[in-house]
């Protein structure tokens, strides 16, 4: 298990960490937590919407031929 600290030295906060690993209930706690701030930009520059969007981009393209798009809602994150 990993340490908010592990994240922060990876250049991930926990936040973009459970976005890139798909953990959707860490991400829902994450987000519904007011000290989180997801305008937080990680090491490459995204902030964790977009890790998580990416994420779910990448599952759709290795487990399907045929439709490749995926919105922001189908990662069943409220963002706001």
């Amino acid at each position: 298990m990993m340490s908010a600290c592990d994240c922060v030295q990876l250049g991930e906060t926990p936040l973009h960490f459970a976005c890139k690993f798909g953990f959707i209930d860490v991400i829902n706690v994450l987000v519904g937590h007011p000290a989180t701030d997801k305008q937080l930009r990680n090491i490459h520059g995204l902030l964790a919407k977009e890790v998580c969007y990416f994420t779910f981009l990448l599952y759709r393209i290795l487990t399907t031929t045929s439709d490749f798009t995926l919105t922001f809602d189908e990662c069943n994150v409220s963002w706001a």
